[in-house]
């Protein structure tokens, strides 16, 4: 389906016929497993400063809660993208197929640009949560791109980061560190630490 390398894939977890992809290069898609074909691609924001276009880098995806309303016949997806290059990129298809939010949030430490390895939807969808290589896990608020919180304790690549299905207050989080760990979302407080014995690349809490 694709001619660049995938990086990343998820499933909608609404509807387990669609799946999203990327990756270096290769911009976010949505195809539909039983029709085995793309139904959904995202383009660009506008080329920089320089007329050149933006590198894309999608390192990590995650479908927000999708709501049904009076006004939509089908269902949409809204989706969150972090890239290789310390972006968050927010997605609505019923708005189109360009980011309607897009943000850069570089490292102001040393002024770097850390990929962020793992990106999820608060269960309100009012706000993501961004993990990078160096070990930085942010809340940032969708509408704005501030930085609502800034969660600790982590050493080297934040690899993945989930809100827990039940308890929407928690999030963990596995880092390269090969500790899981468990924050208390408001409070930022570390509720649980333990270690894994192996350097995991990704979980699923059901």
């Amino acid at each position: 389906w694709c001619k660049h390398a995938v990086s990343k894939m998820r499933q909608a977890p609404s509807n387990c016929d669609v799946i999203a992809v990327g990756g270096k290069q290769l911009d976010l898609r949505l195809y539909s497993l039983n029709e085995k074909k793309q139904i959904w691609k995202a383009k660009n924001v506008r080329n920089d400063w320089l007329n050149m276009p933006v590198p894309v880098w999608v390192s990590d995806m995650d479908f927000f809660k999708e709501e049904k309303d009076g006004n939509t016949s089908s269902s949409y997806h809204k989706l969150v993208v972090g890239t290789g290059y310390s972006e968050i990129r927010i997605y609505d298809t019923r708005a189109g197929q360009k980011p309607v939010h897009f943000y850069k949030l570089p490292n102001a430490e040393n002024n770097d640009k850390p990929p962020f390895m793992s990106v999820c939807a608060s269960e309100d969808g009012k706000s993501v949560f961004a993990g990078d290589t160096q070990g930085r896990v942010l809340r940032v608020d969708v509408g704005t791109g501030k930085v609502i919180s800034k969660y600790k304790s982590f050493t080297g690549s934040v690899r993945r980061l989930q809100v827990h299905p039940t308890l929407h207050n928690v999030l963990l989080s596995i880092s390269i560190d090969r500790i899981l760990r468990v924050h208390h979302i408001e409070t930022r407080k570390l509720l649980m630490r333990m270690y894994l014995k192996q350097r995991l690349n990704t979980m699923e809490v059901y």
